[in-house]
């Protein structure tokens, strides 16, 4: 059994799958295998995975009968690996040949933490930096205010980082029977983690990620029925965070005093608080959404 397991999710990834699974060629650490779960694409991804799987018996094609949506397919590789250690790579990412080496590094000496992660470096598609996010050197600071700063200053590269297998299968149970969304979902399950003080991080490696958003799509306009979702949708993510938290602390006071925090991550991950009093303030009366079902399923 090789000691990590890479679950790669993809849907109709045919023009970035062949990259992405290159990189992970090129790590420095070799003992791992990939699960490409593929989730009945349509284009050449299906070629692509059994393709690179005839080549090298460390990848693995996994075709879903069904497109099972985003949020499915991530949980689905994860509960399929069997190894120590288990990370997520999107089709769009990269990271440093040493990345695996290094968190694995991590993990060892580090007995008492569960997910490991490098530096993050904002790409977009033409590969140009946008931004880059050193690993918080916190140590030595008292512990509330530690934990509140890495909470409030998480990365969403951080979800893709490495794990503990049986801790994040675990963080995924929790947080998939209450929250059944794509969008936001890596914030919740890192904030498990980051409750439990169970990070570990280092600048010696980069994570890459790619955002495919441009400044055309970043100006688009909502509908009032997407702004209507997307106020439920946060509504629930601030929920399920405090009920997170009032599992580990059992002190009335402190998760009193906590709630003002749990709004602010709210608010920086998912869906600020001033946009939506406006849209509270400027849409019709009698309108939003209803169902927990009826939300945007994207990342």
């Amino acid at each position: 059994m090789p000691l990590i397991t890479v679950g790669v999710p993809a849907y109709n990834e045919a023009e970035l799958l062949a990259g992405s699974l290159e990189v992970l060629t090129q790590q420095t650490f070799t003992d791992f295998e990939v699960l490409i779960f593929d989730n009945a694409s349509t284009d050449a991804t299906a070629e692509i995975a059994a393709g690179l799987a005839a080549r090298d018996p460390r990848f693995k094609h996994i075709r879903q009968p069904f497109n099972k949506g985003e949020f499915l397919n991530f949980h689905d590789a994860v509960k399929a690996a069997t190894s120590p250690y288990f990370l997520w790579r999107a089709c769009d990412d990269r990271s440093a040949p040493n990345y695996l080496e290094e968190l694995v590094r991590l993990l060892e000496q580090n007995p008492h933490k569960d997910l490991a992660v490098g530096r993050v470096r904002v790409i977009d598609l033409d590969q140009t930096v946008l931004r880059e996010f050193d690993y918080p050197a916190l140590e030595g600071r008292p512990p509330f205010w530690r934990r509140w700063s890495r909470i409030l200053n998480a990365r969403a590269g951080w979800y893709y980082g490495l794990y503990r297998r049986d801790a994040i299968l675990d963080r995924m149970n929790e947080v998939v029977r209450d929250y059944r969304n794509l969008w936001g979902f890596d914030y919740l399950v890192l904030l498990g983690f980051l409750l439990d003080d169970k990070v570990v991080g280092t600048d010696a490696t980069v994570f890459e990620q790619t955002r495919k958003r441009t400044a055309s799509t970043q100006r688009k306009k909502r509908t009032n029925e997407e702004r209507d979702r997307l106020i439920f949708l946060r509504q629930r993510f601030y929920e399920v965070a405090c009920a997170m938290f009032a599992k580990r602390e059992t002190s009335p006071l402190l998760r009193f005093v906590t709630k003002p925090l749990f709004f602010e991550y709210t608010g920086r991950k998912l869906f600020g608080f001033r946009r939506v009093a406006l849209r509270m303030v400027t849409r019709p009366a009698g309108t939003g959404a209803q169902q927990k079902d009826d939300l945007p399923s994207q990342i």
